[in-house]
């Protein structure tokens, strides 16, 4: 008995070992695919939340600074207004002096007819109203001058909040940002490229004709997070590589004369292929649609700047100030310049599918970027952040530039 309960107890363990092993290692991989899948899906939800905050955010930054500037230029105009307004009166009040405009007695007492009395009295109430109007325009302005300064001051206090929410929010992004890429970076390489090619599927979805992303709300928040961390890399490593360029440029600078070498024997070479290079179209789109993408793409990893448009003089640029960095002022500044003129001109598109690369795109009516196809675009997006290449997430409008 003692015997065939220790057989027993055997078969029971050696069992229970080899149920322990076996199906662990078999389904051990699928289930962490599936779990990284929700938990970056979760991730990029929330990406997108945020984004579509900041966004918005930016958008109300854009309003306020049209009015801020809308009303510099009243208080501009208003000040000139009253300046000739005080000279006028300072004129009417010298000339006042100089004559002497005397009291209705002393009228009465010194004209020397009726008809006289008569003009000196009309006089004496066209004066008197000259005066009176000259007064009150003064007193008028006065009073919008100081209403206008305390609009602007009002609005100066909103932008500056909406700037410390924005920097708020954006220290929420970031913080998710660094929590999927330490996700990500924990993941085993076969769970990394099924989560990549998640992403990709869904822009290939994004950019198809019939443009119906939604097949799978998985994919798109996987493609979110996937390209946020892919942005954030590349920032941080931006500035390792600026550091490194110096080192690469004294290299160049050694191999140079090999090159002319190089050049001089193959010259027959680059003709031909010149050649072949001219005849070849550059872009599906047009060549200064083209040097716009250009150029934004070499604007990539410069800071957000309130105002900027040109990196070396402003320290950075914002939405707008990427598209006049690329293209110039024809379409004007501001997002609702840029809008206006698109409308005026009979180029604004009210679907993504009628864009072209190198396009103008509007996520709303205060923030831009420059449409590269295949729903991806480059835009500075707020306060804190880089120039970057991301998805696009909201559709406004847009057009040529």
């Amino acid at each position: 008995m003692f015997n065939k309960n220790i057989a027993v107890s055997a078969s029971l363990v050696v069992a229970l070992s080899f149920q322990a092993y076996m199906p662990t290692l078999a389904l051990a991989e699928p289930t962490t695919q599936e779990q990284a899948l929700n938990k970056l899906q979760s991730l990029g939800a929330e990406l997108d939340s945020i984004q579509s905050e900041l966004d918005t955010k930016t958008a109300q930054m854009e309003d306020t600074q049209v009015e801020i500037d809308k009303t510099q230029a009243q208080i501009g105009e208003t000040t000139q207004k009253l300046d000739v307004a005080k000279q006028t009166l300072a004129k009417l009040t010298r000339s006042n002096y100089k004559t002497g405009s005397g009291s209705v007695l002393d009228v009465i007492l010194e004209s020397s007819s009726f008809e006289d009395l008569a003009n000196r009295m009309y006089y004496m109430n066209k004066a008197s109203k000259e005066n009176v109007d000259a007064i009150a325009a003064v007193q008028q302005l006065s009073s919008d001058l100081a209403t206008q300064n305390q609009s602007l001051e009002a609005r100066k206090q909103s932008l500056e909040a909406s700037i410390t929410s924005t920097q708020a929010k954006l220290a929420d992004y970031q913080q998710k940002v660094d929590e999927a890429q330490a996700y990500f970076n924990s993941l085993d390489e076969q769970t990394q490229q099924q989560v990549e090619s998640k992403a990709q599927a869904a822009d290939e979805a994004a950019s198809s004709s019939s443009g119906q992303a939604s097949s799978s709300t998985q994919n798109s928040s996987v493609s979110t997070v996937v390209h946020a961390i892919k942005n954030n890399t590349s920032s941080s490593s931006s500035s390792s590589s600026s550091n490194s360029s110096s080192t690469s440029s004294s290299t160049s600078s050694q191999s140079s004369t090999t090159k002319s070498t190089s050049t001089n024997s193959s010259s027959t070479q680059n003709n031909s292929s010149k050649t072949t290079t001219q005849s070849k179209p550059k872009e599906t789109y047009n060549s200064y649609s083209g040097a716009g993408i250009e150029s934004a793409r070499s604007l990539i990893g410069v800071m957000y700047k309130w105002g900027g448009s040109d990196p070396n003089r402003d320290g950075g640029v914002d939405c707008s100030g990427l598209v006049v960095y690329s293209y110039g002022t024809r379409r004007g500044r501001t997002t609702y310049e840029m809008i206006s003129s698109l409308k005026a001109s009979g180029d604004w598109k009210t679907s993504i599918s009628e864009l072209n690369p190198g396009d103008l795109i509007f996520t709303s009516s205060g923030h831009v970027g420059i449409y590269l196809g295949n729903n991806r675009m480059i835009h500075a997006p707020a306060e804190g952040r880089r120039v970057t290449e991301t998805t696009v997430w909201a559709f406004y409008g847009g057009g040529s530039y």
